[in-house]
């Protein structure tokens, strides 16, 4: 038994030894722009930061008119002891004596309809894409908030995505950022489509579409607009458009920070649903219905 325990350890070194020679280092080398290269830490963050600053668009100001979608509406989310035990639980077993002072702190915020900067302020890691490693562009932007702002989100995250299965509002097409579903189902209804298609002799037309940097070009207002079409209204509301609206993020390579600049990404799971009723991908047998799947 001894002899088998020390094979599977030295397998298990050798597995992590070729790991470590297979995937590349987290670390930023020398980036290059417009033929200029940069090996500095700080003029790298900032060059980092100004990339994907680039991706954030200034919104036109225009709400388009919307519907409402449904007529239960949530408009505020208590915070108990209990509940706010639970969810730190996830984090760590010695969380009993903090859990009433975050709940009073986190039902203030939520009646108030603010969210405390500090809250909003990101750590952001560029996360290696594919490409040229010298491109800042090949770069994803991965946001570290705080553990209490993060437990607060949870929580209104759950109840906000519970009103929205509970009524049934989002598109049964839907597929992207959405519990029990992946793009496994989704290629799977998909393909389930065009055998159907197929078998009728029917012809089948798909179109694919990428939308470049979409999460980050998420309108605020827009969105405002149409959380409240879903039935999100009053002091839940109001936080959430502080929560969206005025955030911050620097990023930090070795021991360089970069300046901040502004970050607004949430809730892109309801800001898209709105356009499957303008794209049309396939069309079901038998059905006026034209699908799509995102």
């Amino acid at each position: 038994m001894c002899g088998r325990k020390a094979c599977i350890w030295e397998c298990k070194r050798l597995l992590q030894f070729v790991n470590s020679r297979l995937n590349p280092p987290d670390d930023i080398g020398v980036l290059k722009k417009d033929n200029i290269l940069i090996s500095d830490d700080i003029q790298k963050a900032e060059e980092i930061a100004t990339t994907f600053g680039e991706a954030y668009t200034p919104d036109n100001g225009e709400v388009p008119p919307l519907t409402p979608r449904t007529s239960v509406s949530i408009q505020n989310i208590e915070f108990m002891p209990y509940i706010v035990e639970s969810e730190l639980k996830t984090l760590s077993s010695r969380c009993t004596t903090i859990a009433l002072p975050l709940s009073i702190i986190f039902n203030k915020s939520i009646t108030s309809g603010t969210m405390p900067n500090d809250w909003k302020r990101a750590v952001v890691k560029p996360l290696y894409k594919k490409g040229s490693r010298t491109n800042p562009s090949n770069y994803h932007p991965i946001s570290l908030t705080s553990t209490i702002s993060k437990t607060i989100e949870r929580r209104i995250r759950r109840h906000i995505t519970g009103h929205l299965g509970h009524n049934k509002l989002l598109s049964d097409c839907q597929y992207v950022f959405r519990s029990k579903r992946s793009t496994d189902a989704q290629l799977l209804e998909f393909y389930g489509q065009l055998l159907c298609n197929a078998a009728l002799r029917k012809p089948s037309f798909a179109v694919y579409i990428d939308f470049k940097k979409a999460f980050d070009k998420v309108s605020i207002p827009k969105l405002v607009a149409k959380l409240r079409s879903y039935g999100i209204i009053g002091n839940l509301l109001v936080w959430l458009e502080s929560f969206l609206s005025t955030r911050t993020q620097f990023n930090k390579l070795a021991m360089a920070e970069s300046d901040q600049i502004g970050l607004a990404r949430e809730l892109y799971c309801v800001f898209i649903d709105y356009h499957f009723e303008r794209i049309f991908i396939i069309r079901r047998p038998g059905c006026n219905k034209s699908m799509v799947f995102l």
